[in-house]
């Protein structure tokens, strides 16, 4: 999406008429390292190393399109505006394919789901919540829906719900429209897709309602506050590495005082919540890893 310069400018008390060579005016008081401090404070990205270095590419791409020099975007970052939601679109990583690190999804589906779904049975509880947190278009949280709905009995008679969260609103549309290509579905068996998804022609593919229903997209910012639990399940693969310490420490946080006591968190394969906290303990399988919340008595 490339912003109406000239309007935004004109908004933003810039003179018109034409730009300099590289098309920005001069830097009054900012220059694109206080943008990159502003995507680490507002977002919690690392911002140092490679990491850094692709945040700055981004930066830059948005200061051509936009002919802002870097005070004025900083100055169009504070409302939740086209800028805004630009950026955070493009330092944003929308890679993700369905039923990704097929190990975990086992363990989810042959371990985990029956143990929690028979004690939320025997209790009367029949209600089961998901978060898939950085859910990207999609993929995740309508991979976890099938494997829900193929290993629950009865699946109408429990209120089922996966909340997916991504602070990329691009991302959140595609999880509201439920809407993929072939390419993407590729992790998908011929099965799965023909009995949980409509063929619209033009290689678009739709999820069925009954999909649709279980997955509730929403934007979520992973370093703010936590949406409302309990969850039964929290996947968040693959993002905490992209985090600052510090707001690590604050999501792990949040994940223990939002996930059901019984309950498990699923990491990334290169992501080890011991590094950061001393409240989850592992439950591995050879091929493996999630995480549970250690009890006070495990604590001592």
């Amino acid at each position: 999406m490339q912003l109406p310069s000239s309007r935004l400018r004109a908004e933003a008390g810039v003179p018109a008429g034409p730009l300099p060579p590289g098309g920005r005016r001069g830097l009054p008081g900012a220059d694109e390292g206080e943008v990159l401090r502003w995507v680490g404070a507002h977002l919690g990205f690392r911002t140092t190393g490679a990491r850094g270095e692709f945040l700055m590419a981004r930066i830059n791409q948005i200061l051509t399109e936009t002919g802002m020099c870097p005070s004025e975007l900083l100055a169009r970052l504070e409302f939740d505006g086209p800028e805004r939601r630009q950026l955070t679109e493009l330092v944003t990583i929308t890679e993700t394919s369905f039923f990704r690190n097929p190990p975990q999804m086992d363990l989810f589906a042959e371990t985990m789901l029956p143990q929690l779904v028979e004690t939320r049975r025997r209790s009367g509880a029949f209600r089961f919540r998901l978060w898939s947190a950085g859910c990207s278009i999609g993929a995740e949280p309508y991979s976890l829906a099938m494997i829900l709905l193929e290993g629950i009995t009865l699946p109408e008679a429990w209120d089922l719900e996966i909340l997916a969260t991504d602070v990329n609103l691009a991302a959140i549309k595609r999880v509201e429209e439920g809407v993929f290509t072939s390419r993407e579905l590729d992790g998908v068996s011929k099965a799965r897709r023909g009995r949980f998804f409509e063929d619209l022609g033009a290689d678009r593919w739709r999820a069925i309602p009954e999909l649709r229903r279980i997955v509730r997209a929403a934007p979520h910012n992973l370093s703010g506050p936590p949406p409302p639990g309990p969850f039964d399940i929290i996947f968040c693969r693959n993002l905490l590495i992209y985090f600052q310490e510090e707001t690590v420490r604050t999501i792990l946080n949040h994940f223990t005082h939002c996930v059901a006591t019984d309950g498990a968190l699923f990491l990334g394969h290169s992501e080890f919540p011991g590094l950061h906290s001393t409240r989850w303990r592992s439950m591995a399988t050879p091929d493996a890893v999630c995480y549970r919340v250690t009890q006070p008595t495990e604590r001592s």
